[in-house]
């Protein structure tokens, strides 16, 4: 069984109450992890698997995908 870990990320932007962080890379490498904000995830050229809370499925090309707090997720 995976455990999540809580991830604290610095603010990218300042300390706003947005944070905006791009990623260029062409896979996710983060483990199943969460954190205490909201994640708004916009998939501009990707597809693959993705876990969040109890919901396993598939991501594709061009998706928006809010994620709540505290809920574990895993690309």
């Amino acid at each position: 069984m995976m455990k999540a870990e809580l991830i604290i990320d610095a603010p990218i932007l300042g300390t706003k109450e947005i944070w905006v962080k791009r990623i260029f890379k062409s896979h996710f490498d983060h483990p199943l992890h969460f954190h205490d904000y909201y994640e708004l995830v916009w998939v501009q050229h990707s597809y693959g698997k993705m876990i969040i809370g109890d919901f396993a499925g598939s991501f594709a090309e061009d998706e928006l995908i809010m994620i709540a707090p505290k809920i574990s997720h895993l690309w």
